[in-house]
Parts: C-alpha cells; structure tokens; sequence
C-alpha cells in the first residue's frame, strides 16, 4: 500500500487506450502503461516531479479519463 493512496486510471492518449498509476511520492515516478501493460514511460513525479520526459504532453492532451481501481483506503 502506498500513502496518499494509489489509483490507477485509463485514458486515450496519442490515439491509443493507456492506463496511468500516479506518483504517490515527491521523488517517485509515476508510470503509463500501454493497452498490453508495456511502460510508455513515467509523466509524473521523480526528483523534479515532472517524470522523465518520455511523454511530457502527457497531462496537457489526454482525455476519456475514467478511474479503474483506487486504493480502498483513499
């Protein structure tokens, strides 16, 4: 279990379906996932807490998000 707690939400992103685990902690990173669980890459957290610059539109042209698991404690 993380704190804050975690949750995992899909979104279409650059035309395809991804599934995105936010970045519970300041120097984590969060990951994004493709449809067949592939790492697309982490838009979130890390030391700077922008990911590691391998989907950095990420945040600005996602859309459909639709919240598929939260841990039941948050």
């Amino acid at each position: 279990m993380t704190n804050p707690p975690s949750s995992v939400w899909s979104f279409r992103y650059d035309g395809e379906v991804v599934y995105h685990r936010a970045a519970v902690c300041c120097d984590v990173f969060g990951n994004l996932y493709d449809e067949q669980g592939s790492l697309l890459g982490h838009p979130d957290g890390g030391i700077a807490g922008n990911g590691d610059g391998r989907c950095p539109d990420f945040f600005d042209v996602r859309t459909d998000g639709t919240l598929i698991w939260s841990d039941p404690r948050g």
